[in-house]
């Protein structure tokens, strides 16, 4: 009797060991689950689960398909691309997934703020949202979202990182980071400053504004390297349009590396700064890299969270208001 008692007891305790793994599943939230939301296996099951997560995430999106590409350009890696509407608006959520570590860390090598660069072209997502991408290494993923909701970006940071470095809608802009270091919080570094929050504000610090196209800027350090301080390096900028203040046909800017880059457009906010026997000197308005307006490849302006703009906006539109 002891026997099939102590029998009965172990089959017991096997059955609950087994059952344990459902348990915790049941109980894990979906933001608990999307640091893993598809494991490791063969692509056509990875997308399967893709698209599971996406449904069970944004239960009220409006599609979702998955189709097997290239990323972005002709001869980049080989993904599976997996893109989910996810409300009327129109916002959408795309996940890059990637065969390999390397060609995920090829692919993150091109993001650069809202666009990516790859053998000398620039590919701006097909978008009038606002668009940042992330990345998962441990998912060998890359996420696109093209939309404005805090919501969703807190969804994904669970699991993913903002990719490249200014220009991200949802990437911080008071920061610099060259790989995994973090150069510069202004905000931290000066207590006593408030920060404007409307382009009108920038606009009254502004002495000179205008439309100017980056034809050199300085090397972003290698990655895993600290830059040495201070780490400035110069801007030269090529003026195409003067709208406010004194025009000027190239302009030399001292800032760091990785805030602007070059062929690329802008809108530059400028302040002037008069010395004793009438040399002068020009630096960004407000100091701290919210006053570079990238204009994209269809002539619109990419917006900035921190002063309210959700959407980009037609370069006239975006001067108009000023």
């Amino acid at each position: 009797m002891k026997k099939r008692f102590i029998g009965l007891m172990l089959c017991i305790l096997l059955l609950f060991a087994a059952a344990l793994p459902a348990l915790a599943a049941g109980e894990a939230g979906v933001e608990d689950r999307i640091v893993s939301h598809a494991a490791p296996t063969d692509g056509a099951d990875a997308a399967k689960r893709d698209e599971a997560w996406l449904r069970e995430a944004f239960p009220n999106l409006r599609s979702c398909e998955t189709t097997e590409t290239r990323f972005v350009f002709a001869s980049a890696p080989n993904v599976t691309k997996t893109r989910a509407v996810l409300n009327k608006k129109g916002e959408s959520l795309v996940i890059y997934r990637f065969e390999t570590a390397g060609a995920l860390e090829k692919c993150k090598a091109m993001v650069r703020g809202n666009a990516l660069v790859y053998g000398g072209k620039t590919v701006y997502a097909d978008t009038l949202f606002s668009a940042t991408y992330y990345y998962n290494d441990a998912e060998k993923t890359i996420a696109l979202y093209c939309g404005a909701e805090e919501k969703v970006n807190n969804k994904l940071l669970s699991g993913y990182t903002v990719a490249g470095n200014f220009g991200g809608y949802f990437q911080d802009r008071n920061m610099v980071a060259f790989g995994d270091y973090v150069y510069l919080d202004a905000v931290k570094w000066d207590e006593g400053y408030v920060e404007p929050d409307s382009i009108k504000k920038v606009l009254a610090l502004t002495d000179i504004v205008c439309i100017g196209s980056i034809k050199k800027a300085p090397p972003v350090p290698a990655k895993g390297k600290e830059p040495e301080f201070p780490a400035f390096g110069t801007y030269e900028i090529e003026v195409s349009r003067a709208v406010k203040g004194r025009a000027r046909r190239m302009i030399k800017l001292q800032g760091y590396p990785g805030v602007m880059t070059e062929g690329r457009t802008y809108v530059l906010f400028l302040e002037e700064y008069q010395f004793p026997g009438g040399a002068s000197a020009l630096s960004l308005a407000e100091s701290y890299y919210r006053s570079t307006f990238e204009i994209d490849d269809r002539g619109y302006v990419l917006p900035i969270r921190e002063y309210g703009m959700k959407a980009p906006v037609k370069l006239e539109k975006f001067l108009k208001g000023l």
